[in-house]
């Protein structure tokens, strides 16, 4: 999704929701006091993934501290400038931006200089050896660490330009992030498949491999058996988390209520932790040990992030991957709210989310790279860590 076409409103919510939210502690903003608040729920925050996590997570803090600018960017127009607001922060706040500039600035020199060693002692053990190297580089080439989620022209001070480069990067990270979890799982089910297959295949006793079989086709029956799986962001999904976990009468669900329940860093935006917490309830009806014993922590994540993703796909009208108050709001005046059409899980769906293609290079790349390899992969079922 390309932030050209995104307001300058939605660049200040992603900064303050998508940065605070996922790093900073949650501020409770609670409407009903007899209601306890409640953290988001084990979603893996796309933002650790980035290698400038530690730098994002510092000058958001910093420029949250800053209650003037806090105030500035969360009541924008969607006409307004971000990054003209910068100027309205303290001079103290100013100086600790462009400390933590310089130290980032410093640490992606460093990088490129290891990059550089690293290529210049190619080929010769006894350099390599020498050559002091950061884990960070050995997924890096130069591009990666000259990201453009600072200003490298400008290494002194931190401005204007910096703050936008590093909403832009972020934005565009957290969509590649979430793209390498969706391939990391389609590796998954290859892997899982392919191990099934040949098991079955050194089960030399016909009728023992029709038996075999038949317990994974029981097994796949078994798992679609459970209570049904509400729409994710239908009324009837939203009603009963209203009910289930903020202990409230479902007959009296109240979405401007329910929306600051559920802001539980109370920015005024639902992220993607806070999101993806809405679902935790509808989970445990498809991913527990009554109803699967081969249920794994990797098919339960990537099933609350499709969640999520149906939800954004409806109700995120501006693409930030966050839900306004208006957004919501006009969500549960659409008439698609009141829809509630059963949800299937991936696991559920008979259609793997691979091409046979895809399959048969897998397997040929694995078999050939693992010859010999008759133990469990890690990545089997009945590996839940």
């Amino acid at each position: 999704i390309a932030m050209m076409h995104c307001h300058r409103a939605a660049l200040a919510a992603i900064l303050f929701c998508c940065l605070t939210g996922c790093f900073a502690p949650p501020v409770v903003k609670k409407p009903a006091p007899t209601v306890v608040a409640k953290k988001p729920g084990p979603a893996d925050d796309l933002l650790s993934h980035l290698p400038y996590a530690n730098y994002v997570r510092e000058v958001s803090q910093i420029l949250e501290s800053n209650k003037e600018f806090a105030k500035r960017v969360q009541n924008l127009s969607e006409a307004g400038d971000l990054a003209s607001q910068l100027e309205f922060v303290d001079h103290s706040v100013r100086t600790r931006l462009d400390e933590i500039k310089r130290k980032e600035v410093d640490r992606l020199n460093a990088l490129e200089k290891m990059l550089e060693a690293k290529k210049a002692a190619a080929g010769n053990p006894m350099r390599e050896a020498e050559v002091p190297i950061h884990p960070d580089v050995f997924n890096m080439d130069q591009e990666t660490i000259k990201k453009a989620h600072l200003d490298h022209e400008n290494p002194h001070s931190f401005e204007s330009s910096d703050l936008e480069k590093l909403i832009r990067q972020v934005v565009s990270d957290m969509h590649r992030v979430d793209e390498a979890k969706q391939e990391q799982y389609k590796q998954y089910e290859m892997m899982k498949e392919h191990l099934r297959l040949r098991k079955l295949h050194k089960i030399n006793d016909t009728k023992a491999r029709e038996v075999a079989e038949k317990e994974y086709q029981e097994e796949k029956k078994k798992h679609k058996q459970h209570e049904k799986i509400h729409h994710p962001g239908s009324s009837e999904q939203l009603r009963d988390a209203w009910a289930d976990e903020d202990h409230m009468d479902k007959d009296s669900f109240n979405p401007k209520t329910f929306f600051l329940l559920h802001d539980v860093n109370g920015d005024g935006h639902l992220d993607v932790n806070e999101i993806e917490a809405l679902f935790l309830k509808e989970l445990e009806k498809a991913y527990n040990r009554t109803n699967d014993t081969t249920v794994n922590a990797l098919e339960k994540q990537h099933e609350m992030e499709r969640m999520r993703q149906e939800v954004l796909d409806k109700v995120d009208t501006n693409k930030d991957m966050m839900i306004s108050w208006d957004e919501f709001e006009r969500w549960t005046k659409n008439p698609d709210f009141k829809k509630d059409d059963d949800w299937k899980t991936s696991e559920e769906d008979d259609a793997p989310p691979y091409k046979d293609d895809e399959f048969k290079q897998f397997e040929d790349d694995y078999d050939r790279e693992h010859p010999d390899d008759d133990e469990d992969h890690p990545m089997s079922p009945g590996h839940d860590d």
